[in-house]
């Protein structure tokens, strides 16, 4: 899974950047796998056919999104996340960053 996530702080409903960004671009591309994520201290974590595999998935979400809140916070106008984890399915999509 790949998704963007726009500042709505620095873009209007339609995405054109506003004056509020003062016509700077921060584009911020994180890439996660389960593998470095706080918490993974095994494969039982990190195989979608093991019982501590949910989770994993939840503190994968989690960290991902403190990942985007910091980027924000930091002025990023643009920040384009990839599930880098097998099939790229791991972030809970309902549970992802709202911006």
């Amino acid at each position: 899974m790949t998704s963007r996530v726009k500042n709505p702080a620095c873009h209007d409903r339609q995405g054109v950047v506003t004056k509020k960004s003062e016509g700077k671009l921060m584009n911020v591309f994180i890439s996660a796998d389960i593998e470095g994520m706080a918490g993974i201290v095994g494969w039982h974590q990190a195989e979608n056919d093991q019982r501590d595999y949910g989770p994993a998935r939840q503190w994968m979400t989690d960290q991902v999104n403190a990942a985007i809140e910091g980027a924000i916070k930091a002025g990023a106008t643009s920040v384009l996340v990839k599930d880098a984890h097998e099939t790229g399915t791991n972030i809970f999509r309902d549970k992802h960053h709202p911006a």
